[in-house]
């Protein structure tokens, strides 16, 4: 399995705008809304989330996960002085359940264990890579009504 990630270019706005839209459709059970409403209020989703990573992370990284040289997710993430932030991975929904993001995870954790950082990430309750975090050493943070803050120390 050829895995990299490269940064995201100007030239990958019409594949993340699908991934992003995708993923938010998934999550957000847009099949089960009204279809006049679900094109405006999908967009006006994906631009909250890319308005509050700006605000909240805005030296974040974006990068490209390539899966022998095509493009299959993202990455969002944040090498703060401190810690590091794991804003936001997304596969897209055919390369799920590869190892993709076991071996990005694993990496990012390998990363932050070497700078002795911990990594935080939020994380909806109902999103299946709880457990793949959990397995990888996050542990509870704080539960928030929609979102789980958790953090990962370094080993």
């Amino acid at each position: 399995m050829g895995l990299a990630l490269r940064p995201a270019l100007p030239a990958d706005e019409l594949f993340l705008y699908q991934l992003v839209y995708d993923n938010l459709y998934e999550q957000l059970l847009a099949d089960a809304w009204d279809p006049s409403l679900r094109e405006p209020l999908l967009k006006m989703q994906m631009e909250g989330q890319r308005a509050g990573f700006a605000a909240h992370h805005p030296n974040a990284e974006y990068a490209i996960i390539l899966y022998d040289d095509e493009p299959v997710g993202r990455l969002v993430f944040d090498r703060g002085p401190e810690m590091h932030w794991l804003v936001d991975i997304v596969i897209a929904h055919k390369y799920r359940g590869k190892g993709i993001g076991t071996w990005i995870l694993r990496a990012i954790c390998t990363e932050a264990d070497m700078t002795r950082k911990p990594i935080r990430l939020h994380v909806n309750p109902l999103n299946p890579a709880l457990r793949l975090y959990e397995r990888l050493g996050f542990r509870l943070v704080d539960d928030q009504q929609a979102m789980r803050l958790m953090e990962r120390t370094p080993a």
